[in-house]
């Protein structure tokens, strides 16, 4: 042995081994400083430490089999060695270098390898105990001052809905001028406008792959918006959509809220296929897709032999059968997570159940979760969403509805208030009768609208004249002996202009058909009719002599800028109206009936809803906020001058459906309607603190821990 390595010694083997290691070590340690500054991937120190240890066994082989010589270097039998030659002193220090540059080398391969899994281990121990101990945190998320979108009934609703992945919020929006469409990522401080639009946003749903969103706005129009970019598409045709959600990332569910009827809408045919009609499902509202099979979950509150709503049930019906189930009762607006259980708004709570998805039954016992968030009971929706992440955020509140309470006031020319002897109500259009003396109204209630009179020599009695569940836009007749209005449904023997008593006795007669969409506004002195036909946006002003027979409709004022909300004066010699002529709402008067001789501009910052006085007095609203009431004193000969303007803020009545006010001629006085509830509701043009919403993060593990498979839990207050 002691031969061997003195052979090893003579071959200078050591001394080749040792200026290996510390060359390998200065390598290496060029490389650990210098790499990282070049941006180089961290494998790349590994890949040069693994090759300079794969290539000391091949220097070694080569230092025993070949030598340096005066002739170069050659095989180490080709070379005679110098007799005698002994080990120098300096021999003992070449070990202690080979020993110690090795232990370098050995402590740095540790270093790339095993010190690495001990830190990803390290990692994950970390991550698995604060899983399993980590605990549901609350928070509060300031939404910034948002004015919610108003609801067609007066309320405030804040509808949520997460991403698939979880990150991003969706919200809509009104600052008083736009409707707007928010995103917020939960990791991020403000939110970011995905669209904005004059037309109402009512809410929208994510696709299943998160790429687009569906979105329901105005009166039911449904859109597709690419989250890649570009304007939203539209959706299904001549519908007002109801429920709506995706199937897959082609399809989605919808119900037309006038027909009741349920329909496949796909994207790429832009096709609709008819599933139930309206006597199969005769109400759809938050229909929701159980991973994985055919079955919807939805909220249902209208029952085959009534148009009278009831309570709310949670339904399930099967695409392909059509076999329905209900699944609980007294209960709205549900969330299917993860865990498999079922969320859902009962009352103002948001309560859980287990939800088996083999049998497609709840199991065991309701639970109460998180007590009172607003929501909106009319339209069966709770202000929550529920991420895939675990993440509930919701506002805080009660129902909206019970605080869209109002009361009939007049209000005279220097801003006096007479509360009417009426009980508060959800009234929408109104409408004064010649006289004075009696008001015609819009009673709302859980979507079913109806035309009710009130006479102010019989107080405190309403009077209900009409029974279709679909009458609005009352205009009397110049005796003051009949009501028209409009209904607008997709029956063709319903849809239209009709006429009945006002004392709501004898026959109801359609005195104007129309397959578009009419709204009687105004009457001339000659009795005829001047009609909106369809929406703004898409909208003009028809004349027409109503009668059960063959009627006409003739132009009045028509334009590509939509014309909206005629209104003619006492005299009969001029017309008020809305326009986007200019790309905002304005108020715009033209000579009657020859409106196409001259045209003016009244308003001067945008302008709605006109009404006339005496004396050609000219009343509208402000289209900025806080809202105001514009009053306009004209004279008009040949040309139209005004003569006196005057502004004053209304605060706290209702301003939403139209006619939302009217004017008493006789005593020059207007008639609003106010919430009751200052405190609580304010006019929607005069703003709102921002909406802060309550967030709790791994929310999941509380529905776990109170729901589980049914077990019984306590209410959360917060």
């Amino acid at each position: 042995m002691s031969s061997f390595f003195q052979e090893l010694r003579r071959r200078k083997v050591f001394r080749v081994a040792a200026v290996y290691a510390v060359v390998s070590w200065v390598i290496i340690q060029v490389a650990d400083t210098l790499f990282p500054a070049l941006q180089l991937p961290e494998w790349t120190i590994t890949f040069i430490t693994v090759l300079l240890i794969l290539g000391f066994f091949p220097t070694m082989v080569m230092a025993w089999a070949y030598q340096r010589s005066a002739e170069g270097i050659k095989p180490h039998e080709q070379v005679q060695a110098s007799p005698g030659s002994p080990a120098t002193s300096a021999q003992p220090i070449n070990y202690l270098i080979l020993i110690v540059v090795l232990a370098v080398a050995g402590f740095q391969v540790f270093d790339r390898f095993a010190e690495s899994n001990l830190e990803a281990a390290r990692e994950s121990t970390s991550v698995t105990a604060t899983d399993a101990t980590l605990a549901p945190m609350r928070y509060n998320l300031n939404l910034g001052p948002l004015v919610r979108r108003p609801m067609n009934a007066g309320n405030f609703i804040s509808r949520f809905e997460f991403s698939p992945d979880g990150e991003e919020l969706i919200f809509p929006s009104f600052d008083g001028k736009k409707y707007q469409l928010n995103a917020r990522n939960m990791e991020q401080f403000e939110a970011r406008v995905l669209i904005e639009t004059d037309e109402e946003i009512d809410g929208a749903r994510f696709s299943p792959d998160g790429r687009m969103l569906a979105i329901h706005q105005g009166i039911g129009d449904l859109s597709i918006l690419s989250l890649a970019g570009g304007s939203p598409q539209e959706g299904p045709e001549n519908v007002q959509v109801n429920g709506y959600n995706w199937l897959d990332n082609n399809h989605i569910i919808y119900q037309d809220y006038v027909s009741d009827s349920v329909y496949r809408y796909a994207l790429d045919t832009q096709d609709s296929e008819l599933l139930f009609d309206g006597l199969k499902l005769p109400y759809l509202q938050s229909p929701l897709l159980v991973p994985g099979t055919d079955i919807i979950l939805f909220t249902a509150n209208r029952d085959n032999s009534s148009a009278n709503p009831g309570d709310p049930a949670l339904m399930s019906i099967d695409l392909q059968t059509g076999a329905r189930r209900q699944l609980l009762a007294n209960a709205y607006d549900a969330r299917l997570i993860d865990s498999g259980q079922l969320l859902f708004m009962r009352g103002n709570d948001l309560w859980g159940v287990y939800f088996d998805q083999e049998s497609l039954q709840v199991v065991g016992t309701p639970v109460p979760l998180v007590s009172g968030i607003e929501n909106e009971s009319s339209m069966d929706f709770g202000s929550y969403a529920v991420s895939s992440r675990g993440m509930l955020v919701y506002v805080p509140g009660t129902n909206v509805t019970s605080r869209s309470q109002r009361s009939l006031v007049w209000r005279d020319q220097n801003g006096n208030e007479e509360v009417i002897d009426l009980s508060p109500g959800p009234y929408t259009e109104m409408a004064l009768s010649p006289s004075g003396q009696r008001i015609a109204l819009s009673v709302s209630v859980d979507g079913v609208e109806d035309i009710w009179t009130y006479d102010f020599n019989l107080q405190g009695v309403l009077n209900r004249v009409t029974g279709s569940g679909d009458a609005e836009n009352p205009v009397w007749s110049l005796d003051g002996d009949s009501l028209f209005f409009n209904r607008s449904t997709q029956d063709p023997d319903t849809n239209g202009v009709w006429q009945v008593s006002a004392s709501g006795a004898g026959e109801t007669i359609r005195v104007i058909p129309g397959d578009s969409l009419l709204i009687p506004r105004s009457l001339d002195p000659d009795g005829n009719l001047i009609i909106q036909r369809g929406l703004q946006g898409d909208s003009d002003i028809m004349r027409s002599t109503p009668a059960s027979g063959n009627v006409t409709l003739s132009p009045l004022i028509v334009s590509e800028y939509g014309e909206t909300l005629p209104s003619i004066s006492p005299d009969g010699r001029l017309v008020a109206y809305v326009s986007f002529e200019t790309g905002v709402r304005e108020v715009f008067v033209r000579p009657y009936p020859d409106t196409e001789s001259n045209r003016w501009r009244v308003s001067t910052n945008g302008g709605d809803e006109p009404h006339w006085g005496s004396n050609n007095r000219l009343y509208y609203l402000t289209t900025s906020r806080p809202l105001e009431l514009v009053t306009l004193d004209i004279e008009y000969d040949t040309d139209l001058r005004v003569r006196d303007r005057r502004q004053e803020a209304l605060r706290y009545y209702f301003i939403g459906s139209r006619p939302s006010y009217a004017v008493d001629e006789i005593n020059d006085r207007l008639l609003f309607s106010k919430f009751i509830d200052q405190d609580e509701r304010q006019s929607w043009g005069d703003g709102q603190k921002p909406v802060i919403a309550n967030v709790i993060s791994n929310f999941t593990a509380e529905v776990n821990d109170k729901v589980g498979k049914g077990e019984s839990g306590s209410l959360d207050r917060l």
